[in-house]
């Protein structure tokens, strides 16, 4: 059945504005702003929490009514793969409340058979939610199934570029116009196949698989913190920046991690091993060793 699920999602994305225009008021030199919304997101997370989230990090339960097509759909709902998700990627929670809210995230995928269930809103931070709060063993396992819905089910099909749905086409190598995840759907024709949304994943893989994650303006400063796992032996990636390109590659060597850095004139960074060291570096080429 068809519902709304707008205001868990829209809250999140409200705050994260919020806290963008706060940063940004902040940098500028705009104080007054800066606190204003600052306590604007604060009181929007407040709400969120007073609204959707029970003690125990479980969502509460609404009645949601949606008129389409001069019929209303009544339903009820409470946690949801993207609600979840969001709540987790856009800091809604207090620090405890991340574990139980990342186990019922994990928990609602494997109900839906370790597949995803997100849409456009909650998809670019699926794998991140996950990795971020402990789970990267099941971003892996997301980023490479290949039943539908998945990022490899079209590659499996021939895809070259990302589509608008993950059904676009069936097993069959039909276009599909007629159903959407399997169920019957008037008028959908939603077969773009060449959308970006659900290609967010690549950003996971820039910044997570292979590590490159922005800390100041510009990549004044960043950090490169691979996380390995899903079978893979080697990653590369490469940013190129106003100050340069920065590059990122490691690969296992038996028991060995090796992993070489780039980092840009002008810039600094810090380059975190899967055995926890840590290391300071400014511009040059590096290579870090540690064993798995």
């Amino acid at each position: 059945m068809w519902v709304s699920r707008t205001k868990w999602l829209a809250s999140c994305y409200f705050a994260n504005s919020a806290d963008i225009v706060s940063k940004s008021a902040e940098i500028l030199g705009y104080t007054d702003d800066a606190k204003k919304y600052a306590k604007l997101r604060d009181d929007i997370k407040a709400a969120f929490m007073k609204e959707f989230v029970n003690s125990d990090g479980s969502f509460k339960k609404h009645t949601v009514v949606v008129k389409k097509n001069d019929k209303e759909y009544v339903s009820e709902i409470s946690g949801f793969q993207s609600a979840y998700v969001c709540a987790l990627w856009f800091s809604m929670l207090p620090d405890s409340l991340r574990p139980a809210v990342t186990k019922l995230l994990v928990q609602d995928i494997h109900e839906h058979g370790g597949l995803l269930n997100t849409g456009f809103l909650g998809t670019p931070y699926l794998t991140f939610a996950l990795s971020d709060n402990g789970e990267d063993d099941e971003a892996f396992r997301m980023l490479l199934n290949e039943e539908c819905p998945s990022w490899l089910y079209p590659v499996n099909l021939g895809a070259t570029t990302v589509w608008e749905r993950w059904d676009g086409i069936m097993p069959d190598g039909g276009v599909n116009i007629y159903k959407q995840n399997g169920v019957n759907a008037a008028n959908i024709n939603m077969v773009s196949f060449n959308h970006y949304a659900y290609g967010a994943v690549g950003d996971w893989l820039y910044r997570r698989l292979c590590g490159i994650e922005c800390d100041t303006a510009g990549y004044k400063h960043f950090t490169v913190c691979p996380h390995v796992g899903g079978g893979f032996t080697f990653a590369e990636a490469e940013k190129k920046t106003c100050y340069g390109l920065i590059k990122s590659s490691w690969k296992l060597n038996g028991d060995m991690f090796e992993l070489c850095v780039r980092v840009p004139v002008n810039t600094t960074a810090s380059v975190i091993l899967p055995d926890g060291k840590r290391h300071e570096v400014g511009s040059g080429e590096y290579k870090f060793t540690c064993k798995m």
